[in-house]
């Protein structure tokens, strides 16, 4: 399987990336704005792109069957100076990469978003709990998950 993660360096994408370029059945490329040259690997490309700029598309090799969108803004903590960056990657971007997929026939996305996305309360977070994000970073998230409802 030909797997596209986008935002590769975080947390979560260094950890899937790992797992997934264990098991040989898998060629993982891998987008994000920094260099990851400690990963080494037969059945691994990584693209240094910024995903919020059309050049990633021209730096994707062959097929790919899954896309998982992990991206986030490192400004996410900014607000208002970051609100731009974090709109960027966690919306109009995800619109990009939605069409980019649909045109290129990927059989699924998967978007990581957030639990900022759901009203705050004092007991354990459900994904039928209302949706009533409290900030920039919860809304964006949440303005991503809606367009992916969309496809």
């Amino acid at each position: 399987m030909n797997i596209l993660i986008i935002g590769v360096s975080g947390y979560v994408g260094q950890y899937l990336l790992n797992e997934l370029i264990r098991d040989s059945k898998h060629f993982v490329t891998g987008i994000s704005r920094s260099t990851m040259e400690e990963c080494y690997s037969k059945n691994y490309l990584h693209v240094q792109a910024d995903i919020t700029r059309e050049e990633w598309r021209e730096q994707i090799i062959g097929q790919i069957d899954v896309v998982l969108y992990l991206a986030q803004s490192n400004q996410y903590r900014g607000f208002p100076s970051g609100t731009s960056d974090v709109f960027n990657v966690n919306a109009s971007s995800v619109l990009e990469v939605l069409e980019w997929s649909q045109k290129n026939q990927v059989k699924k996305f998967i978007y990581a978003s957030t639990g900022n996305v759901y009203k705050s309360k004092n007991s354990a977070i459900d994904e039928s709990d209302v949706c009533e994000p409290n900030t920039f970073y919860g809304a964006s998230k949440l303005c991503g998950e809606l367009l992916c409802k969309q496809f």
